[in-house]
């Protein structure tokens, strides 16, 4: 069987480079972190995530920040 590739869905970074970024976006957080873009987007609404919002997207998080809320997440 033949699996075809399509080039729309090939990554630029590798997950390597993906892991040491100083900002992230919501498709980043939730292709390395496994959770749902609302879940993402909620927490970054409600200031449990700290994340740059403007008019009303969530357009990034920093490293830092996101990494705060992962920590914060596992003691729960």
């Amino acid at each position: 069987m033949t699996v075809a590739f399509d080039l729309r869905f090939a990554r630029e970074e590798t997950i390597d480079e993906l892991l040491h970024k100083q900002w992230y976006s919501v498709p980043e957080i939730c292709e390395l972190f496994r959770f749902s873009p609302a879940t993402v987007r909620r927490a970054a609404r409600s200031g449990e995530l700290q994340a740059t919002i403007i008019d009303h997207q969530v357009y990034g998080v920093r490293r830092d920040h996101l990494i705060t809320w992962l920590r914060g997440r596992q003691a729960h």
